[in-house]
């Protein structure tokens, strides 16, 4: 017998013809079925793990978001999803999608000796304005021992090949411990991977290559709970430990789980409800049993008003994420409605703007105003810090009556703060380490393959990575040597001398 779990009892949807090709409304299809096989929802039936040897760009943003819907309700019913990362590495933002969704357990592939697949795919995900560090896991993915498609047995590689891996050890882990819910099997498979790569959760490597004795081993340690929360029907989100991981009740406000025996903070809330702050005392054998009920929280007025730079209002459109509160738009930018007390996300959209979310707590008659940043041509981005530096870049720019917006070396720049904008401004100063993290030149490769133009200026940017891929491939460059003298330059237009 070949494979990590050969016990398993599965089910097998076929979403690709035998040329390869499928269609959207196929494959939402074949996750509907694999939520309810029977189409009878009063049955229990479907799987506890999903494995997913398919993926894809989706650019489309309606498309990305009905897999992500799909996806979702795999974990709010106890399915574990898991996905291959895909194989378009070494590139970095390359993981594809449904496995760069936050909810999806993304698989990246590993050698026998431990090394990143040059194919794998490599994270973060920029996904909905925030970035995330994908893949999640690594497993084997290289000349793996596997059943033909043409009958009998090939070694084949990729990371289709490294995610039934990683599916097996949550069968493995399952067969130990049935109680175990979606959110607590992706922590326990991180945290007792084999940590390659840089230290902590990496964009090549993830958490680490998985191993299944230490996650098994793990899971039989665990303690039993069960929740009820009473909360008017809706659905309440339990948030457990210092990370407040979250597991969300079923209908009749139920919640199973399974963790180390222990004690650990614990916050029931539902949207409309007051949260409750408590301590969950885990045993190590036998049930712990909560009944929990949630008080409704009182309403108030929520007034919003939404301006551009300048402070004129913006018709613009929000939405509440996570609340079933209907989107809106924001007339003549204001929008007032009634809404809880207590913490609310708010998103506002407006094409040719930068989105902005922002999370408000919400008190008695709460005002609040969002200040959109309208697209421009360029962003410049100010790695250097000197007021002087970036005066001069300005100055220019003005000069050539270019539009502009400024991302100043204190903030943590995302790859959402570079889209919308055309050419990339960067520039460093006169470092010649730290120039460009590797995070970074994955956002400046992914900005460029996607059509963006850069302007990268700084003293010691070839010192510090002239040896590395992006400098040599991306950028198209060669560093040839280091000469540490000055040059005197002169400014014909003022006549003066700089060094």
């Amino acid at each position: 017998a070949i494979g990590v779990a050969p016990d398993v009892r599965f089910l097998v949807g076929k979403i690709f013809d035998d040329k390869g090709y499928t269609t959207v409304s196929v494959a939402l299809r074949a996750m509907q079925w694999v939520a309810d096989p029977d189409s009878n929802p009063n049955t229990v039936d479907h799987p506890r793990i999903v494995s997913n040897s398919w993926g894809g760009k989706m650019k489309d943003r309606v498309v990305q978001l009905l897999f992500r819907s799909a996806v979702q309700s795999w974990r709010e019913i106890g399915i574990v999803p898991v996905f291959a990362a895909g194989n378009s590495g070494p590139e970095l933002y390359s993981v594809e999608f449904p496995g760069a969704y936050p909810e999806s357990l993304a698989v990246g592939a590993v050698n026998s000796q431990d090394q990143i697949a040059r194919f794998s795919s490599r994270g973060p995900v920029n996904f909905m304005g925030k970035t995330i560090i994908k893949p999640d896991v690594s497993a084997p993915g290289v000349e793996v021992f596997s059943a033909d498609q043409n009958g009998g047995y090939a070694r084949m590689s990729g990371t289709s090949m490294a995610t039934p891996h990683v599916a097996g050890v949550v069968a493995l882990m399952l067969q130990a411990n049935p109680w175990l819910g979606p959110e607590t099997i992706s922590r326990v498979l991180r945290e007792t991977s084999e940590d390659l790569g840089d230290t902590g959760k990496d964009p090549e490597f993830g958490a680490g290559r998985i191993d299944a004795y230490r996650a098994v081993s793990r899971v039989l340690e665990f303690g039993q709970v069960w929740i009820h929360v009473e909360s008017g029907g809706q659905i309440a989100t339990v948030e457990v430990g210092s990370r407040m991981e979250l597991v969300q009740t079923n209908e009749h406000g139920d919640v199973y789980f399974s963790m180390a025996p222990g004690a650990y903070p614990l916050r029931v809330n539902s949207f409309g409800y007051q949260t409750r702050n408590l301590t969950l005392e885990v045993q190590d054998e036998g049930t712990t049993n909560l009944d929990i009920r949630l008080d409704s929280a009182p309403w108030t007025q929520l007034s919003l008003k939404i301006v551009d730079a300048g402070g004129q209002p913006l018709e613009a459109d929000v939405s509440f994420p996570g609340t079933p509160l209907v989107p809106r738009t924001a007339r003549s930018g204001a929008l007032s409605l009634e809404v809880p007390l207590g913490e609310l996300s708010v998103l506002v959209e407006l094409e040719n703007y930068f989105s902005r979310e922002i999370s408000a707590k919400i008190l008695k008659e709460t005002a609040l105003e969002v200040r959109l940043l309208q697209d421009a041509p360029v962003v410049l981005v100010d790695k250097d810090g000197n007021p002087e530096i970036l005066k001069l870049y300005r100055s220019a720019l003005d000069e050539w009556e270019v539009e502009y917006n400024v991302l100043s070396s204190g903030s943590d720049i995302q790859f959402k703060d570079l889209q919308g904008h055309k050419t990339v401004i960067w520039f460093t100063g006169d470092r010649d380490s730290d120039t460009i993290s590797k995070l970074e030149r994955g956002m400046l490769e992914f900005h460029l393959r996607n059509g963006g133009g850069l302007i990268l200026t700084g003293q010691g940017i070839g010192n510090d990575l002239g040896s590395t891929r992006f400098y040599k491939d991306v950028l198209g460059v060669a560093f040839k040597g280091d000469k540490r003298f000055f040059r005197v330059l002169r400014d014909y237009r003022d006549r003066k001398s700089v060094v």
